[in-house]
């Protein structure tokens, strides 16, 4: 990835309820630039994916400046 793909992230997440009597949410998270895709059930899953992803960048960001 150059700089410019570096600084700009396209996340895809979709969602869906499971279930009959006690209704779940169901859904996955997609980094669109490296297509990597999780599962998710809760926010948490989602910020944390995110954040995972945005610190790898910031990681190879500062690796390449070197």
């Amino acid at each position: 990835m150059n700089h410019e793909e570096q600084a700009h992230h396209t996340f895809v997440i979709r969602m869906w309820l499971e279930g009959t009597d006690e209704q779940t949410w169901r859904g996955t998270i997609q980094h669109i630039p490296s297509g990597l895709r999780r599962p998710v059930h809760t926010l948490e899953d989602i910020t944390q994916f995110i954040n995972t992803l945005l610190h790898l960048s910031d990681n190879n960001s500062a690796s390449e400046q070197s």
